[in-house]
């Protein structure tokens, strides 16, 4: 096994609790990475542990942001999701939009759509009132 080189293991764990990265500090000490982190293990740094506690101090502290619209007064919040084109059948568009996805929504409301005009054609066809 070749002699080890004379690193300096006391500026490396310096560097170590500075938060820098073990490849940044490889670079500058002209060794491998796996060395650094050798030289943590072997001293006891956990390079894990300060990075999560660096990751939790630098997250802000979010206060609760007041509604700048005021509550909806007369069309749930899911009528906005229904398309101008199925607006007569809007209840029917949302239960397919929960239960499957937008595609299914829409192709089920223009089968009813297109029942309704039939309906209505045979109706004005035949002088029946809708």
């Amino acid at each position: 096994m070749p002699a080890a080189l004379g690193l300096d293991e006391a500026a490396i764990l310096k560097a170590l609790q500075t938060g820098a990265r073990h490849a940044d500090i490889a670079a500058d000490f002209g060794c491998v990475r796996s060395r650094v982190s050798q030289i943590a293990v072997k001293y006891g740094h956990d390079s894990r542990a300060m990075r999560r506690a660096q990751k939790a101090d630098a997250k802000p502290d979010v206060a609760p942001v007041e509604p700048t619209e005021p509550a909806r007064i007369g069309r749930p919040p899911e009528a906005d999701l229904v398309p101008p084109w199925a607006e007569e059948v809007a209840d029917d568009y949302i239960d397919h939009l929960k239960a499957f996805d937008e595609f299914v929504a829409a192709r089920h409301c223009r089968g009813l759509l297109r029942e309704r005009r039939r309906v209505e054609s045979i109706d004005a066809r035949l002088g029946r009132a809708a």
